[in-house]
This record gives C-alpha cells, sequence and structure tokens, in this order.
C-alpha cells in the first residue's frame, strides 16, 4: 500500500512540477525539497517527496552533504523569538526575577539571630549534633514535644528520652551521679531505663535551644556576611570572641551551624528540619519520680 501511494505521489509531484516551469529550479536543491516536504500537503505527495529526498541525498558526495547540513542548520532552526515570548508566556520571565534569598542579607545581626531563633522554636523537628573541643558529644531528635537522644561527657554517658511531661534516663554510674539520683539508684540502676522528674533534663526542647541563641553572651558584629556552608546560601553572625552562627539564606532562617568560643567551646550542627523521627517511650521503665 505504502508503494502505490509513493507512486501516485511521484504522478502528482511530476505534474505539478511540469506546470510550474522555470521556477521548479528553485526546488532542485535537498533543502528545497525538504521545505516542498514540510510546507506541502498530502500523504502521496509527501510520501513521494521523502522517497526522492533520501535517493538524492544517497548520490552526495561529502562536500554537498556538509552544504546540505548547513542548508538544514540555517533554514530549519528554531524561530528564537517565537521561543522566548513562549518562554515568558509559561513563567521564564518571573523565574528570573523571583528572589534567590530570604533577604537576611539586609538585616542586622542582632535581627537575623532573632529570625533564626524564632524559625528554630516554630520549626516541626530538628536534628542536633553538638560536640565539644573537650570531648563531650551530644546527638538529640527533636519534634515537637518531644525528644531524644545521646549525651557523653567526661563525667558520664547518658541516653535521654522526653515525650510530653514524661522523661526517661538511661545512664551509667557517673551519668546518674551527674543528675543527682539517689546512691541506691546510682548503685542498683545504672544502665536501666528510669522515668524521672521532668525538671531534671534541660536543654531538650525547640524553646529551650532557640533561648540559649538568644541568650548566648558577648557583643555581636554589627552585621552579617553572606557564605556558603556545604553548598547552601547562608547569612554569618559573627561574635567579637569569635563564634559564629549559620544561618539559611533561603527558605525559612533556619540556624544550620553554631561554632562556639570561651570558656568550653564547640559547635552545633542543625539539620533534618521538618523531619519525622519516631519518639517513642521504652518498654518497662522503673519509676524514681517519686524518690528524686
Amino acid at each position: 500500500m505504502l508503494q502505490s501511494i509513493a507512486e501516485r505521489g511521484r504522478a502528482l509531484i511530476d505534474r505539478t512540477r511540469d506546470r510550474r516551469g522555470v521556477a521548479e529550479q528553485r526546488s532542485e536543491s535537498l533543502a528545497q525539497l525538504c521545505e516542498d516536504l514540510l510546507s506541502g500537503r498530502g500523504e502521496a505527495s509527501g510520501v513521494a517527496l521523502a522517497r526522492e529526498i533520501l535517493s538524492r541525498y544517497g548520490e552526495l558526495k561529502t562536500g554537498p552533504r556538509i552544504a546540505f547540513f548547513e542548508a538544514l542548520a540555517s533554514g530549519f532552526g528554531p524561530d528564537r523569538n517565537r521561543l522566548s515570548v513562549a518562554a515568558s508566556a509559561c513563567g521564564g520571565a518571573a523565574t528570573a526575577t523571583r528572589p534567590t534569598t530570604n533577604g537576611l542579607e539586609k538585616k542586622s545581626a542582632a535581627e537575623v539571630l532573632q529570625d533564626a531563633a524564632a524559625a528554630l522554636n516554630g520549626a516541626k523537628s530538628v536534628h542536633v549534633v553538638l560536640t565539644g573541643a573537650n570531648g563531650d558529644h551530644g546527638d538529640v531528635r527533636i519534634q515537637g514535644g518531644s525528644s531524644t537522644g545521646t549525651l557523653i561527657q567526661a563525667d558520664g554517658h547518658a541516653e535521654i528520652t522526653l515525650i510530653g511531661n514524661d522523661s526517661y534516663i538511661k545512664a551509667d554510674q557517673a551519668g546518674l551521679k551527674a543528675i543527682g539520683a539517689p546512691p541506691a539508684v546510682q548503685q542498683h540502676d545504672a544502665g536501666r531505663w528510669l522515668k524521672a522528674p521532668t525538671h531534671d533534663v534541660t536543654g531538650f526542647s525547640l524553646a529551650s535551644l532557640a533561648s540559649q541563641l538568644t541568650r548566648y553572651s558577648g557583643p555581636l558584629e554589627p552585621k552579617v556576611r553572606q557564605a556558603t556552608l556545604n553548598g547552601r546560601k547562608v547569612v554569618v553572625i559573627s561574635w567579637q570572641n569569635g563564634s559564629k552562627l549559620y544561618v539559611a539564606n533561603t527558605g525559612p532562617a533556619y540556624p544550620l551551624r553554631w561554632d562556639f568560643k570561651g570558656p568550653k567551646p564547640g559547635r552545633g550542627a542543625f539539620s533534618e528540619y521538618g523531619a519525622h523521627f519516631h519518639i517513642t517511650a521504652p518498654i518497662n521503665p522503673i519509676d524514681i519520680t517519686s524518690g528524686v
């Protein structure tokens, strides 16, 4: 069937060429035939033109083939003006002018610090890793009113989980002594999950961390500077003692890293904002709420 269509189309082309006379010369080149193929109507003539184009192309040598492709590149490329108009209609122009930062670079250091504390306090969740120069280490995940993590210090090791008003602690003897557990608890319950008074555990909430940011002592440098941290745009708050707080310069003003100096230097890294953490109470804890 395709052969029949092609033959009929070739006959139509030949009859058309007879009527065109001298104008036929303008369509002798392959590029002109390609243009005829794109602008013509009717499947029969189209199939015939395509066959003729392929046949003539097969007869070309290297030089004429290069000239043919150059003609295609110059005559059959995209209409850049129409492309630009289409891109603008699809939002391209809006994308080009969309702000690329959250504007913190225009604020004072004190204002950015308040924004960072508010963003941290309002976050759904966060993962905080604290590392002290003396070897202390803390790894805490906080989500809403719950948190869980591990604290390692020179005077002990402890795992802590807070869920609402309930606090759970599992620590070695040194850790239990550090939180003020009775000697009997230190001796017999080390390494076991204990339900302890909530007031014994501090610093394990978003509000507490945010408060620590704003209460950090020492005068601030008045201006922030822009930088990048792990490929992300940030602004840097600097204290005159050398401490620095890196705050996201895109999206919410989340603190991302805190390098603090002073008597107890260290670093805090904030990540996984908005992540879902599966925080549950330990099974069968020993209730010492009435004995501490």
